[in-house]
């Protein structure tokens, strides 16, 4: 693919083509240097790696896939006459834009170029005013719809994240405090314990399939036209073990490990388990935790 067609560029363009910066907005300048071919796009490249990335970042077993350009990636310095691999603004910003390892993003072709949308998936807040933080920033995005969200057919071309461990350590619940388009935080989150995604995610190769990027190393092919249906009868069973007094944790606990604690009614067991046969071999796929994690009641 061409550098204007990676999902990197891609994602810097639907932002606005935005300078980079560090988490405290402050700005990232170009080296001085020749430009060279950028490690990640293949796009022109004015940045160095160090810019970027940490000197011991590194997953040997996805270098291909994130830095599929690392062969041509060598730029001279113009002070140091010394190679040093490059990158683009693209990609410079995409790995410290802290807002691509808050919450689930999709970045969907569209007539009129490329949409990001984020979605939060945790609940919102019981405190109020934590509560009243988080709207700030969501607005009536409701987690309860975020699988209606997530499995709305796409086209080819859509590339979906789960930044996960980010999320788990409060990525969705700081989302007010980080750089995005159109937003300048007054106070910006510096630091979240989270992994990079944006550098790994891919384009879908078919329309209605995700190719979903969750964290670093772990890829989902999610075809949304079986998990719908399937989002129906999860919440029907919900709604439906509720009825029957099982309470809001245990129908959590059932769906993600399919199996009742055995004090609750024979009813809800019964529901549990023709649900799981109508389910057929969804819930052993490898999607089936975050799904199931979804599914609010």
């Amino acid at each position: 693919m061409s550098y204007q067609q990676h999902p990197v560029h891609r994602l810097w363009v639907a932002a606005g083509s935005p300078a980079p910066i560090e988490c405290d907005g402050t700005a990232i300048a170009p080296r001085a240097m020749a430009p060279g071919v950028c490690a990640v796009t293949g796009g022109p490249g004015e940045y160095l790696y160090e810019q970027a990335f940490s000197a011991n970042f590194t997953l040997p077993r996805n270098a291909s896939t994130a830095f599929r350009h690392g062969h041509g990636s060598t730029a001279q310095s113009r002070r140091t006459a010394k190679p040093q691999k490059c990158l683009s603004a693209a990609a410079v910003w995409s790995s410290k834009a802290i807002v691509l390892r808050c919450a689930t993003w999709i970045l969907e072709p569209a007539e009129d170029g490329d949409r990001l949308t984020f979605h939060p998936s945790y609940r919102v807040p019981k405190d109020p005013e934590k509560a009243a933080t988080w709207r700030s920033a969501w607005g009536d995005a409701d987690p309860s719809r975020w699988l209606s969200w997530l499995l709305q057919p796409r086209p080819v071309g859509t590339v979906a994240a789960i930044p996960k461990y980010g999320i788990e350590h409060g990525g969705e619940q700081n989302f007010h405090r980080t750089y995005r388009p159109g937003h300048v935080p007054p106070d910006p989150l510096l630091k979240l314990q989270s992994k990079h995604v944006a550098v790994y995610a891919q384009p879908s190769t078919r329309a209605g399939v995700l190719a979903l990027q969750v964290d670093s190393d772990v890829v989902i092919e999610v075809d949304t036209a079986r998990w719908r249906p399937a989002h129906a009868l999860a919440l029907a069973l919900a709604r439906r073990l509720r009825e029957l007094d099982v309470p809001a944790p245990a129908v959590s606990r059932a769906l993600q490990a399919r199996v009742l604690e055995h004090h609750y009614p024979a009813a809800a067991h019964a529901a549990l388990a023709s649900t799981l046969f109508r389910l057929g071999d969804l819930p052993r796929h490898p999607f089936w935790s975050l799904f199931s994690g979804g599914i609010h009641v």
